[in-house]
């Protein structure tokens, strides 16, 4: 059975935060073990090039001189169609409380999509906030707070 794109990425969050593994050593050193976990080969194939492509767009993003904290996002036709209200509130409020700030929040929108989820609701916002905030490494501070609604339990705070 196919595994969502999400809960592989989660799988490696949890076993690989903060421990820097070297992309060519992942077949050798993973892959059995996500085998073993109930994981293919090309789900973490397909897990490591969403990985991928965040890093490029974080590279993208530190050319740009930095977006006004008072800049919004326009929802496209396809972004409405795919998040839920209430994961467009959410991501609201975490930008408001000075979690994510617009950069990031363009980070989890674009890994959002990326899912190929056909609905992107708060928890897939949680995780993928997760996964941005993990690698703005100056973000520390934000990412203790992210963490905190993740695992704490506060998937309803007051959005």
């Amino acid at each position: 059975m196919k595994e969502p794109l999400l809960e592989v990425l989660i799988y490696l969050f949890d076993q690989y935060a903060g421990n820097e593994f070297d992309r060519k050593d992942y077949p050798d050193k993973i892959t059995p073990e996500m085998s073993t976990s109930g994981f293919h080969p090309e789900e973490l194939e397909q897990a490591l090039r969403w990985l991928d492509d965040l890093n490029h767009l974080m590279g993208n993003f530190e050319n740009i001189s930095r977006i006004s904290g008072q800049s919004v996002h326009i929802y496209s036709k396809e972004e409405w169609r795919r998040f839920t209200q209430r994961s467009i509130s959410y991501l609201l409020c975490l930008e408001q409380s000075g979690i994510v700030d617009p950069v990031s929040r363009e980070l989890i929108i674009d890994r959002s999509m990326a899912l190929e989820e056909p609905k992107i609701d708060v928890h897939e916002i949680q995780w993928v906030g997760l996964l941005v905030l993990s690698s703005e490494y100056e973000k520390k501070q934000q990412l203790l707070r992210m963490e905190d609604l993740v695992f704490h339990g506060y998937s309803e705070w007051k959005h």
